[in-house]
């Protein structure tokens, strides 16, 4: 905007100027033809003064000749001022002219730049209209991804206070002073799960810990309701499995465990008494046992088993 608006400026100038111009050289040529008219007519014609008016009795000898020595001194004079102002305006005029021309070069690579641009901005628009498909997909899967976040996090939060409001309503003599969030139970419970399953025994899949009842529940039943051989069993696998979760996570933890007597065999159960009551349960295998001792030695701590 600015370079058009010089490049008008100067061509106004120069327009003016060149009229100046025009006007400075007829002055000029007036002036000559003036100063030779003069000495024409002062030399040439007897009788009024064609200068002063003066009638031939009122002349004296040589008037004439002076009068035309004074216009031509008038006219030099005249054209002297003229030329002078017209040697101080063909310069500027051809400073004006040569700017006119760098303007115009100036504005024509500007235009090019511009036109090339604009080619530039139409092949990027024309690769950017089947992207802009993609791109919606891509902000409505985003959009998609962001409810489900907040899905996981509004659960995340029901069940923390899920967990709460169990815990406030559950027998004041087994209710934990604190209750731990459901999530540190889930990721507790995919622990002990893993240490069963690596031990492999049978019959006790969906195991976890019940926070309210500070007790396993293993295949539908707690460990409670177990024989002794499963009993020892999951009180291993609880105590093992919480030493890996603290270490895992570097929670605080001794770093060693103490298990008396693990992986017992199962014995046919003698009748039960008040005194002795004991609840037939499934056979320990020495599978189990050669499962427990192999997973041990990757224990991440230290352990002392009996």
């Amino acid at each position: 905007m600015g370079l058009d608006e010089r490049l008008a400026e100067v061509s106004d100038l120069l327009g003016r100027f060149s009229l100046l111009e025009d006007q400075y050289r007829s002055d000029l040529e007036r002036l000559v033809m003036v100063n030779e008219a003069g000495s024409i007519l002062g030399y040439f014609r007897v009788g009024t003064c064609v200068f002063c008016g003066a009638d031939p009795e009122h002349q004296h000898p040589g008037h004439s000749q002076q009068e035309a020595t004074q216009l031509h001194v008038a006219v030099q004079a005249e054209a002297a001022k003229t030329t002078a102002l017209l040697t101080d305006l063909l310069p500027t005029i051809a400073d004006l002219a040569r700017e006119q021309e760098e303007s115009a070069r100036t504005w024509q690579a500007v235009k090019d730049n511009l036109e090339a641009l604009d080619e530039l901005i139409a092949e990027a628009e024309g690769q950017l209209v089947p992207l802009r498909a993609g791109l919606q997909e891509l902000l409505d899967a985003r959009s998609a991804v962001e409810r489900g976040l907040e899905l996981h996090a509004r659960i995340a939060e029901l069940e923390d206070k899920r967990s709460r409001l169990d815990g406030e309503g559950a027998v004041p003599a087994t209710r934990p002073a604190e209750y731990i969030a459901a999530r540190v139970v889930n990721d507790f419970d995919s622990v002990l799960q893993r240490t069963l399953g690596s031990w492999e025994v049978p019959a006790v899949d969906n195991s976890g810990y019940d926070q309210y009842n500070a007790e396993i529940r293993a295949g539908g039943r707690t460990r409670a309701g177990r024989g002794k051989g499963v009993r020892s069993v999951l009180h291993s696998a609880f105590t093992t499995s919480l030493a890996r979760f603290c270490i895992e996570r570097d929670l605080p933890h001794l770093g060693f465990v103490v298990l008396d007597s693990p992986v017992v065999t199962y014995r046919q159960p003698v009748k039960s008494t008040p005194e002795d009551p004991d609840v037939p349960d499934v056979r320990i295998t020495s599978t189990v046992v050669d499962r427990f001792y192999e997973d041990m030695l990757a224990f991440p701590g230290q352990a002392v088993i009996i």
